[in-house]
C-alpha cells in the first residue's frame, strides 16, 4: 500500500510541475495539500531537484539575506540552511557562492 501511495504522490508532484514549471518546494507542498510528514515528502522531491525542475533560489536568497543582515557566521548560515526544506543542490550552490564572496579575516599574531 505504501508503494502505491508513493507512486501516486510522485505523479501528483509531476503534474504540478508540468502546470507550474520551476516552482519552489514550498509552492509544490502548498498545491499538493498532502498529509505527508515533511521528511518523507522531501524524499519525493529529490528526483525533481536532481532534474532542476524545482527552483528554491529566491527563497534561499531571502534566507541568506536575513542571516547576513544578522551578521551570522558562515558555519551558522550553512547549518541553518541545511535544515530547511529547500533544493539541496541550490543550497550548495548558494553556499559556495557565498564563500567566494565571504569576507575572510586574517589572524594577526
Amino acid at each position: 500500500m505504501s508503494q502505491h501511495n508513493d507512486v501516486q504522490l510522485r505523479r501528483r508532484i509531476e503534474r504540478i510541475l508540468e502546470r507550474h514549471p520551476n516552482v519552489s518546494s514550498l509552492a509544490v507542498r502548498q498545491r499538493l495539500i498532502a498529509d505527508v510528514k515533511p521528511a518523507h515528502f522531501y524524499l519525493h522531491l529529490i528526483p525533481f531537484y536532481d532534474q532542476n525542475r524545482i527552483d528554491d533560489s529566491s527563497d534561499i536568497q531571502r534566507e541568506l539575506d536575513k542571516m547576513m543582515a544578522m551578521h551570522l557566521g558562515l558555519s551558522v548560515i550553512a547549518r541553518t540552511l541545511s535544515t530547511k526544506p529547500y533544493n539541496y543542490r541550490q543550497i550548495e550552490r548558494a553556499l559556495l557562492k557565498l564563500t567566494l564572496n565571504f569576507n575572510h579575516t586574517n589572524s594577526i599574531n
